[in-house]
């Protein structure tokens, strides 16, 4: 009955088929009232987790390839080693302790990209269910997901944020092996011409990107140890749709998609994070009108708030919980939350 309910999707109506499906399916976001969020005695919580888990956790790692990666890092990192045999006291390039940042770089980045907070987020589509309480999204952490060092709280994203995410991550890692790859040969030019110059002739964005794009086919471990043990260099895939990247809601610019510093580029773990990206996540209106008379929804608001998102249209809510009020619903009801509900919509 298990798999049934879950293969037939979040929105099945089978617990309403009897009495029997419902006590074993019902799922209770609240968890009796209780402010403990230990899950171990949450009523068919594990269903809960598993329907999540199926339907609304995200990776943003489905187009990179782990293994090709890794052989690429490798790759630079004997590219460093051979450039220290081979040449002597090559810190007599300025490039090369930009080339020892640049690859740490990417495998900081890297590493982060595998954590299961950087890798995962949900879809804030589960927004919409019934079923979502303040305790159940603080159990969505990364330690609820496999990485018991990390209590960190997942992102929420939209698909279309999502579907940015995944390429974006794919696009800058291509991007990034390409500065390391030409931070190397310079070195080695440099080293072996004994021809030198400074870093800050790159300090400028757009001359740094002539050089990174500079084409060299070379490779660089080859030639510095014809005779040495042979590594592989494999290409990153090419996908048709990398260029359509959100078209005005997402620009890849200096600072949004290359995050440019000291003459590096940092990329980002999310992409999209700033305020003309329209493709980011909004808290769905029903949250901010519940929220005026339900402590539960409240909660829930409060949670949502120190998630990167889509700002709301303060007049455009306002007006929803004025006509909300009119409602049977909340008429002559005690709405303990409308004025904290109404500075957070002005105040976000």
């Amino acid at each position: 009955m298990y798999k049934i309910f879950l293969l037939a999707g979040p929105n099945n109506n089978l617990p309403l088929l009897n009495k029997s499906m419902y006590v074993n399916l019902q799922f209770n976001g609240e968890h009796g009232g209780s402010s403990d969020i230990d899950t171990k005695g949450w009523p068919h919580y594990s269903l809960a987790l598993q329907m999540i888990k199926m339907f609304f956790v995200a990776d943003l790692n489905m187009r990179l390839d782990s293994e090709c990666i890794e052989k690429k890092i490798r790759y630079y990192e004997s590219c460093v080693e051979r450039l220290n045999r081979v040449h002597m006291e090559v810190e007599r390039s300025a490039f090369y302790p930009r080339l020892l940042v640049s690859l740490k770089q990417l495998k900081d980045l890297w590493g982060v990209y595998n954590s299961v907070v950087g890798r995962y987020v949900i879809d804030a589509s589960i927004l919409n269910y019934r079923f979502v309480s303040d305790k159940l999204l603080w159990t969505l952490n990364s330690n609820t997901f496999g990485d018991e060092s990390e209590r960190q709280l997942l992102r929420y994203k939209s698909r279309n944020d999502i579907y940015m995410n995944r390429k974006l991550r794919l696009m800058f890692l291509r991007f990034k092996f390409a500065e390391i790859d030409a931070l190397a040969k310079r070195v080695h030019f440099e080293l072996r011409t004994e021809s030198f110059a400074h870093t800050s002739m790159y300090d400028d964005f757009n001359k740094y990107l002539e050089f990174i794009n500079g084409k060299d086919e070379s490779d660089l471990n080859n030639e510095l140890d014809p005779l040495g043990k042979v590594l592989e260099n494999p290409a990153l895939s090419v996908y048709e749709d990398e260029e359509a990247t959100g078209g005005s809601e997402f620009k890849k610019d200096e600072v949004n998609f290359y995050n440019f510093i000291d003459g590096t580029s940092c990329g980002h773990v999310y992409f999209g994070e700033v305020e003309s990206n329209q493709n980011q996540f909004t808290i769905p209106n029903h949250i901010y009108i519940k929220s005026i008379s339900s402590l539960r929804y409240f909660k829930v608001l409060n949670f949502l708030l120190v998630q990167p998102r889509k700002k709301p249209k303060p007049d455009y809510i306002i007006n929803e919980i004025l006509e909300a009020r009119e409602m049977d619903e909340y008429s002559g009801k005690n709405l303990p939350y409308l004025n904290e509900v109404t500075q957070i919509i002005f105040n976000d």
